[in-house]
C-alpha cells in the first residue's frame, strides 16, 4: 500500500513538473524581461529534478531579469539540492562579472544551507560591491560553515582597518575611509578644523 501511494506521488510531481515546464514555454520571451522574470519566479514554484535543470539552463545565460528570477528560484528547490548546487556553482561561474545576478546566486547557497557552497560564499565576502558582499556575509551567516570564520575575520580585519580613526595630520595616501569621502566632498580635515576654530 505504502509502495502505491509512494508511485502515485512521484507521478504527480512529474506531472505538476511537465505542467509547469508546459506552461514556462508558452511565457513571454525576451521581449518582455518583467514578463519573462515573473514566468521563472511561476517555474520555480515546482520543486522537481526537470525544473532544476531548466532553472540552472536559464541561470546560465537569459535576459538579466530571468537570471536573477532563476537563482531565487533555485533557493526553492529542496528536493536535489546536489543538482542545485551544481546549477548554482555553474550560475556564479556564468555570471562572475555580473554582480547583480551574483548576489541572488551567493542568497541561494546560503539559504540552501549545504557546506560545498561554503567556498563559493567566501569568496565574495571581500566583494567590493556592497549588495554581494552584504549578500555573502549573510550566506556565510546561514551556512554556519568553520570554513567561513577565516574570510569573515578576514574582512572584519579589512573594515576596522579601513573605519580606523587617523591622525588628522598624518597623510595615509588616501587610505582612509574619512581622508576619502573629505576629498570627495572637496573638503580638507585641516582646513575644516582651522576654520571651525
Amino acid at each position: 500500500m505504502l509502495l502505491l501511494m509512494l508511485c502515485l506521488s512521484l507521478g504527480a510531481d512529474e506531472a505538476a513538473a511537465t505542467a509547469a515546464l508546459d506552461v514556462f514555454k508558452g511565457a513571454p520571451k525576451a521581449k518582455d524581461p518583467g514578463g519573462r522574470a515573473a514566468a521563472v519566479s511561476e517555474l520555480a514554484k515546482t520543486s522537481h529534478p526537470k525544473v532544476t535543470a531548466r532553472l540552472g539552463a536559464i541561470l546560465a545565460g537569459d535576459i538579466p531579469e530571468a537570471r536573477i528570477a532563476a537563482a531565487k528560484g533555485l533557493a526553492l528547490q529542496i528536493d536535489e539540492k546536489k543538482k542545485t548546487l551544481q546549477a548554482l556553482f555553474q550560475g556564479a561561474a556564468a555570471n562572475a562579472k555580473d554582480p547583480l545576478v551574483l548576489t541572488p546566486i551567493v542568497e541561494s547557497l546560503g539559504k540552501l544551507g549545504e557546506e560545498p557552497g561554503a567556498a563559493e560564499v567566501n569568496k565574495h565576502v571581500p566583494a567590493p560591491q556592497i549588495e554581494l558582499a552584504k549578500a555573502a556575509i549573510e550566506a556565510a551567516g546561514e551556512l554556519k560553515s568553520p570554513t567561513s570564520m577565516e574570510a569573515l575575520i578576514k574582512a572584519l580585519k579589512d573594515a576596522d582597518e579601513l573605519l580606523k580613526p587617523r591622525d588628522p595630520n598624518q597623510t595615509d595616501g588616501g587610505r582612509g575611509l574619512l581622508s576619502r569621502l573629505d576629498r570627495a566632498v572637496g573638503g580638507n580635515p585641516r582646513e575644516d578644523r582651522e576654520r571651525a576654530r
